[in-house]
């Protein structure tokens, strides 16, 4: 029960820190840091398939109250990517991809949005990258330091 209890407070600080994050950071021709996709692919392959789900969820909702996106506009990619790093070999790798994808996702939706698709779609691999080594990092150390497991 208490491994469920911390699980749960370390789940929702970091929702609110990688929030936080990603709106005070700054933007590059549109493009900024996916601290909650990195978040939500790591919970993917951390922990089981219904915390890796409803942290997907919750990510991706705030993602798109960030991001003024149309209700549910992350969620459908967010879960995609999460359900890609879990079943698939590519592991923390889906970063690399998932990122990218995520800009050509959001010209979709958004096709007025500040920079160039091309520019955003080459800009995100460097920006992902370093995103998903620092939220990975940071990530093994909170669930080190919370004594999770």
């Amino acid at each position: 029960m208490k491994n469920d209890l911390t699980r749960l407070v370390l789940s929702v600080m970091t929702l609110v820190a990688g929030a936080a994050l990603e709106e005070l950071m700054p933007k590059f021709l549109g493009v900024g840091f996916p601290v909650l996709l990195a978040l939500a692919i790591l919970t993917a392959l951390c922990s089981s398939l219904p915390v890796a789900i409803i942290y997907a969820v919750g990510a991706a909702a705030f993602e798109d109250s960030l991001g003024n996106l149309p209700y549910l506009t992350s969620a459908f990619f967010f879960l995609g990517a999460a359900a890609m790093a879990r079943w698939s070999r590519l592991g923390l790798a889906t970063m690399l991809v998932a990122y990218p994808c995520y800009q050509l996702w959001l010209d979709i939706w958004l096709p007025d949005a500040p920079g160039a698709v091309l520019l955003r779609f080459l800009f995100s691999v460097p920006v992902g990258i370093l995103t998903s080594l620092v939220a990975g990092l940071a990530f093994v150390l909170l669930e080190r330091k919370a004594a999770i497991e």
